[in-house]
């Protein structure tokens, strides 16, 4: 059976300056919440980003739903239903919540859906319909990481690539999103996540399955119940000797 999405042998860098070395990840069928861990600098921004287009690999292959996606830009990966949520907050601060949010449905794939969207994301945000008129730049920081999070699912993803969403966050803050992405995942069963977070204890208990990269490798993956219990993972990762 082909995977929803493979990425096989993946290299990249920024310039002469080579991050990816061969990364092989693999998400088998859809609906399924994967995450990827690695210390700061093993290369997980970087194959994010190749996945959702912003930067195009030197060599390897990513396949989605048996389209190779090498060679196409980011904003017709969009149309495919791929959305990547940066760890930047990559917002427009003076216009209002409301209207970052439209925004994320510029796609033609999600305009008829524009008001169901808009419904869900307030559902699943209820600060974010508390503050609608309010200028995005005036919210907290784990505010604009929900809206970010909001917008990207105004666009109808199948494929939602979440790049370390705790960053900078208060730990108050943090548990109410991971509720929130608890909700999204009961609520939209056949969306995919591929979740990337330092916080590896959150990985673990959100993901079905966590990918390790390392200097630019997969060095190891597995469901993650059973990778919990690696000794590698326990004693690089999770705090366990």
């Amino acid at each position: 059976m082909t995977p929803y999405l493979s990425v096989k042998e993946l290299q990249a860098g920024y310039g002469e300056f080579q991050v990816l070395w061969g990364v092989d990840l693999e998400v088998p069928i859809q609906g399924m919440k994967v995450g990827v861990i690695g210390q700061n600098g093993a290369g997980k921004t970087t194959t994010m980003k190749c996945i959702a287009g912003l930067l195009q690999p030197k060599k390897g292959s990513i396949v989605f739903k048996g389209q190779v996606l090498n060679g196409i830009p980011s904003s017709r990966r969009v149309e495919l239903g791929i959305s990547y949520v940066p760890a930047e907050k990559e917002l427009f601060p003076k216009m209002t919540v409301q209207e970052n949010l439209e925004l994320g449905a510029y796609v033609k794939r999600a305009r008829q859906n524009a008001d169901e969207n808009l419904d869900f994301v307030f559902t699943l945000f209820p600060r974010l319909k508390e503050r609608r008129n309010q200028k995005a730049g005036t919210l907290s920081g784990g505010e604009q990481q929900m809206l970010t999070i909001g917008r990207a699912l105004m666009s109808s993803p199948e494929l939602l690539i979440l790049d370390e969403p705790s960053t900078g966050m208060a730990p108050i803050l943090i548990e109410e999103l991971f509720r929130s992405l608890d909700e999204l995942r009961e609520r939209k069963q056949q969306l995919t996540i591929i979740l990337v977070e330092q916080r590896v204890p959150l990985a673990f208990s959100f993901c079905d399955m966590i990918y390790v990269i390392s200097e630019g490798r997969t060095v190891l993956q597995g469901r993650s119940d059973e990778l919990a219990n690696d000794v590698r993972v326990k004693q690089s990762y999770l705090g366990v000797t």
